[in-house]
């Protein structure tokens, strides 16, 4: 597997889980155990989509190769994800 489809899939994942998050679906369930798996891993992940735009900022500036629609829709669901990270209380 390349890595650009790997972070493809790692972007699409926490996408997901972000979506989830700011939807509310995670607020609605009342269980102990999910509040805190989520609560352990939003700010990694918060992170890691920071390190996703950083990354294939880094591959589009040193890379000679054409842009692949896989590093163009991760760098898309990226960044709109730290922008929303910023207008969300």
């Amino acid at each position: 597997m390349t890595a650009d489809k790997k972070i493809f899939i790692a972007a699409i994942l926490s996408s997901v889980y972000f979506v989830l998050m700011f939807t509310g679906v995670f607020a609605g369930i009342n269980s102990v155990v999910i509040g805190a798996v989520a609560e352990l891993v939003t700010i990694p992940l918060m992170l890691f989509q920071v390190f996703i735009l950083g990354f294939i900022g880094y591959n589009l500036l040193k890379r000679e190769k054409p842009l692949t629609y896989r590093f163009a829709l991760s760098a898309i669901m990226s960044a709109g994800l730290v922008l929303c990270f910023f207008f969300v209380k």
